[in-house]
């Protein structure tokens, strides 16, 4: 869900017999937001075959921090899902750690982590 849409489905949810509010997620601290506190540099990858974030989230990041010169957005990792783990296997793991590698040739110093 994106934060703009989060308005919306408050109102939503109980039409549909569910319920929504800031206990719903672990974090209710949108990517809008934490990305917009990143000091450090960062690289933002995520994969075209996530289920849960589809490509158009990465472009509206992307295109929402393109002037953060802090923030990379690295194309699309091919077949990767939304937690890239070993059980992904090898062709995947490697797309990612590749996108990271060309990152740091790029000149970005930056500090790799997960984020949830």
């Amino acid at each position: 869900m994106l934060v703009k849409d989060y308005a919306q489905a408050v109102q939503d949810f109980p039409k549909k017999g569910s319920y929504i509010d800031e206990t719903f997620f672990a974090s209710l601290i949108p990517n809008e937001e934490l990305l917009r506190n990143v000091s450090c540099p960062t690289v933002v990858a995520h994969g075209d075959a996530d289920k849960y974030v589809p490509p158009s989230f990465h472009y509206y990041l992307k295109d929402l921090f393109r002037k953060k010169a802090n923030l990379s957005f690295p194309e699309l990792v091919k077949g990767a899902p939304h937690s890239v783990t070993v059980a992904c296997g090898p062709e995947v793991v490697k797309a990612y750690g590749e996108a990271y590698l060309a990152e740091l040739q790029s000149g970005l110093p930056i500090q790799i982590g997960i984020a949830h």
